[in-house]
Order: structure tokens, then C-alpha cells, then sequence
């Protein structure tokens, strides 16, 4: 009995030590899973500084519409191929999924919308976690350089990457419809800009390195408040559920000015819908909260900050519940710039849009990302869109497919037999530029495209203005006289086609396998 209760003692010890081993290693190991968490993005700093470690491998990535990104792309590769191995490719030919294999990613594309291009952002989406890796960001634009950084940073901050540098530059406008040709920044990017660009490349390479080595404070901080580069405010594509400040895009008291390509629709066009009771919600809109009251009917002095009403039941997107394959696709609800989609709470969210799936909290963000985001045509938005028409005794399909390779959506689709395109489009129409048969043509182009009027009076505020500043300070080097920009010839009246001729030496890619 004695020896039995020993071992009873003897067992009781023995599972006490092993009960107290494994509170401990549990303990440790969450300890060590957060040092190891936190030492991650240190690590990857000091990664390749031992001996026998392999050097940094660095890439270029970006979209081009016209060749103006990719000049700038190309030459931001030839700097950083300066100080290590780096590749180049657009976004078609490189896969998102296997970015993790560089050490170093630049990456960018012009500005539409005042943001990044929606597939940027999808391509970021289907990227790996690159958690404390260096990402360089960079863009082109027109004349309204504003909201494109802060717009790029609300994927990139999913993915956990350190931001280390950034830099925009000028580019034409070629391909948007409403714009005159020639345009005012037509000419750029030239010699000039191509050096900068390289010197830029060089330096972020070198960062690049001294950051891996163990070098401190070498992540600069991300601009921010009311003196930060256009480029870092809330633009015209509303960030992180609020509306957009005020700014170079202001419309006065209504809000933001208009959700187009680049250079949008003046302020003072917004500013004048707003004081008529035309506009919509986003001319209605109050800075930094919901489109209030006034968003319905664009009228001045929209309400109030984060939770105050949301946009009008009839005019937000529609989800058609039949063709989404959630949960095998999440991509709106991910890719939602307000954070308003949530499957969670279809049950019990408002029948806002004919499903139960858009809860309140939408921002009627005029080029919604949700649409864009969407493969299956799920999802439709009532909004000014472009409509495009094929003549099928015009297009040579198979023989040319120009619209279809060029497309950055995918969105023209020939296995129909009449092209269908679909609404993921992301309303650019390049492809309608780019026909060399003018099979292409867009039925609505008055009303989409004909906004702005045909005088130089209409581009004086805030356009012109803006780029005599940035003239003035430097920003920009004026490379088209004022009395040589086509002000009556809009791009979209150009009879000729094609209207663009794409030069594939302006899309550069050099992938290494």
C-alpha cells in the first residue's frame, strides 16, 4: 500500500512537472512567436549581410495604358539594376502570386480616379504577405497629381510591406476622351524625367541594401494633415470610409470634384452642381465623414462625419446573389474601399441593393471597386458608363486583337460571337483608341465625354491653375505653349483611327527564369 501510494505520489510529481514543463513552453512560445513576429521584418534587414547568404533580387512592376509608365518604369529598372539584380514586367506578365520570391519591389501605374488603377490593385490583392519587405511606389499623371499614394497604400498596408521611397512624374493624356489634343503635359515623360527616374531607381536600390544591411531609420514616414503632397491626400476614390478633403480637386463647400481620369472634372464644375442641386452624392459630400443629406441631390452643404447617411438605396451597387460564387470569391468585400460589403451579415443587413449584402456604410464611390473587383458580373452600378458598340463588318477578330490584349481589366470578351464587355470595365477607353478599324465606338459619348465644353475658359480653374503652381515651384517643366494645346480638338472628336498607336519599346520586360 505504502509503495502503491509512492507511485501514486511519484505519478502525481511527475504529472505536475510535465503540466508545469508545458505551461511553460506554451508560455515561451508565445513569448518567442511574438519576438519572432517582430523580429521578421528585422530579419529580412539583415538577411543577406552573413557570408554565403544570396544578394538582393529586386523587381519593376507596373501598368501602362499608353507607354508613359512604362518609359518611367524602365528607367527606374535601369538604376536599380545598377546596384543589383532586378527584373521588369507588366502586370500581365508576372505573377502576383510569386512576388515573394524578390527582395526589393517597385511598383506603379498612372492615376485614374484619383487613385491607382483598379488592376493594381487586384494584382496587389492576389500577392502573397510581404510582410517588412521594401516596396518603392511611383505614378504618372496629368495635370491633377492627387490622391494616387494614399489611395495604393490601403492594399499595400494588407500585405505589411515597409514603403521606402516614392515619386511621381508627368505624363500625356492621349487616350482620355474629354481631355484636348494636344494636351498641356504632352511631351512628358522626356530625357529629362527618364534621369530622374533612374537616379530614383538607383537611390531606392542603394536604400534598399543599406536596410537589409541593419542601417536604422531609413523608412520614411507616410505624409499626412493638411500641408502633405496632393499625392497623400484622400482623393477622389474615398479612403478608409470618409469622404475626400478639400484640396486641388476641391468643389468648395460640396466636397470633392469629380471621379474621372486624370485632371477629372473641375472643381468649379462640381462646386456649380453642388449650388444648382444637379450633382450627385459625391459633389454633396462633407469633408471626412459620409455623404450627408444634401448627397442625394447634390446639393451644398452635405452632412456630417463617419456613420452619417449613406447613399441612396437606388443608386448603390447591385449584387446579383445567382451569379456571385461567395465563399469561393471574397474579392468585393476585400477590395471594398468603405468596408460596406459583408456576407457575415446578410441575414441581418438592410435589403439595401435587391440583396441583403451592401450594408449601411457604402460610399457611393462613383468607380466602385467592387465592380471592378467582380469576375462573374455579380455586381452592377448605376453610374454614368461608357457603352461601347462593335461593328463586327469593321473588326478583323481573330486576325487583330488589340482592344482585347489591351484591355487591363480583360474585360472584352469574343467568345460570344458579338464581343460582350464586361462590367468589370474599367471605363478607360483605350480600346476604342486603339482600333485601327474604328469597329469600336461608344454610344453615350455626349454625355460621358462632352462635360467639359470645348473652350480654354473651362480648364481655367482648377487645371490651369494648378500647373501654373507647379510651374512655378518647379514641379513641372511646360513642354506644350498654352497657345498650342488643342483646346477645341477634344480627343473624343478625333474621326481618325487609330487615335493611339501603342510602341511595345515602351513596355519593357525582363523576367529571368
Amino acid at each position: 500500500m505504502f509503495f502503491g501510494g509512492d507511485m501514486n505520489l511519484l505519478n502525481s510529481l511527475i504529472g505536475r512537472r510535465k503540466f508545469l514543463a508545458a505551461s511553460l513552453i506554451s508560455v515561451l512560445s508565445v513569448i518567442f512567436g511574438k519576438a519572432a513576429k517582430a523580429f521578421s521584418v528585422d530579419s529580412l534587414r539583415a538577411a543577406n549581410t552573413s557570408s554565403g547568404q544570396k544578394p538582393l533580387k529586386g523587381c519593376v512592376v507596373y501598368y501602362s495604358a499608353t507607354g508613359s509608365t512604362g518609359k518611367i518604369a524602365g528607367a527606374i529598372h535601369r538604376g536599380m539594376k545598377s546596384v543589383m539584380d532586378c527584373d521588369i514586367a507588366p502586370l500581365k506578365k508576372i505573377d502576383p502570386g510569386k512576388m515573394d520570391k524578390y527582395d526589393v519591389i517597385a511598383i506603379g501605374g498612372p492615376i485614374w480616379y484619383y487613385r491607382e488603377t483598379a488592376n493594381l490593385r487586384l494584382f496587389i490583392y492576389k500577392m502573397p504577405m510581404m510582410t517588412g519587405k521594401p516596396f518603392v511606389l511611383f505614378c504618372t499623371h496629368g495635370t491633377q497629381p492627387s490622391g494616387f499614394f494614399n489611395s495604393l497604400m490601403q492594399p499595400l498596408k494588407k500585405k505589411e510591406v515597409s514603403v521606402i521611397g516614392w515619386n511621381d512624374w508627368y505624363g500625356g493624356a492621349s487616350h482620355v476622351l474629354h481631355m484636348p489634343s494636344p494636351y498641356v503635359t504632352d511631351g512628358h515623360p522626356d530625357g529629362i524625367d527618364l534621369k530622374e527616374a533612374e537616379a530614383f531607381g538607383k537611390e531606392m536600390a542603394e536604400r534598399a541594401k543599406k536596410i537589409y544591411a541593419g542601417e536604422k531609420n531609413l523608412i520614411p514616414e507616410m505624409p499626412s494633415g493638411p500641408d502633405a503632397d496632393p499625392l497623400w491626400e484622400k482623393g477622389g476614390m474615398m479612403m478608409e470610409g470618409g469622404m475626400p478633403s478639400g484640396g486641388p480637386s476641391s468643389g468648395g463647400s460640396g466636397g470633392a470634384g469629380g471621379q474621372v481620369q486624370d485632371g477629372g472634372i473641375p472643381g468649379a464644375v462640381a462646386a456649380a452642381s453642388a449650388a444648382t442641386g444637379q450633382g450627385n452624392g459625391q459633389t454633396g459630400g462633407a469633408q471626412g465623414g459620409m455623404p450627408g443629406p444634401g448627397a442625394a441631390t447634390g446639393g451644398p452643404g452635405g452632412g456630417g462625419g463617419p456613420g452619417g447617411m449613406f447613399a441612396p438605396a437606388d443608386e448603390i451597387p447591385k449584387i446579383d446573389m445567382s451569379k456571385c460564387v461567395y465563399p469561393r470569391c471574397t474579392a468585393c468585400m476585400d477590395n471594398c474601399v468603405g468596408g460596406a460589403i459583408d456576407f457575415s451579415r446578410a441575414a441581418s443587413a438592410s435589403l439595401l441593393s435587391g440583396s441583403s449584402i451592401l450594408v449601411e456604410g457604402c460610399i457611393h464611390c462613383q468607380q466602385p471597386m467592387c465592380e471592378r473587383a467582380c469576375s462573374y458580373d455579380a455586381i452592377t452600378y448605376k453610374q454614368m458608363k461608357t457603352k461601347h458598340a462593335f461593328d463586327m463588318k469593321k473588326c478583323t477578330y481573330p486576325k487583330c486583337t488589340l482592344c482585347r490584349d489591351n484591355c487591363p481589366m480583360n474585360s472584352i470578351d469574343f467568345s460570344h460571337g458579338q464581343p460582350v464587355v464586361h462590367n468589370n470595365c474599367e471605363g478607360c477607353d483605350l480600346c476604342w483608341c486603339l482600333c485601327p478599324y474604328d469597329a469600336i465606338s461608344i454610344t453615350n459619348i455626349p454625355e460621358t465625354h462632352a462635360i467639359l465644353g470645348n473652350s480654354e475658359t473651362t480648364w481655367d480653374s482648377p487645371f490651369l491653375a494648378n500647373l501654373n503652381k507647379a510651374e512655378k515651384t518647379g514641379r513641372f517643366r511646360r513642354l506644350v505653349p498654352v497657345d498650342k494645346v488643342g483646346w477645341g480638338k477634344l480627343v473624343y472628336k478625333n474621326p481618325h483611327a487609330p487615335r493611339v498607336v501603342l510602341h511595345p519599346e515602351n513596355y519593357p520586360c525582363e523576367i529571368k527564369t
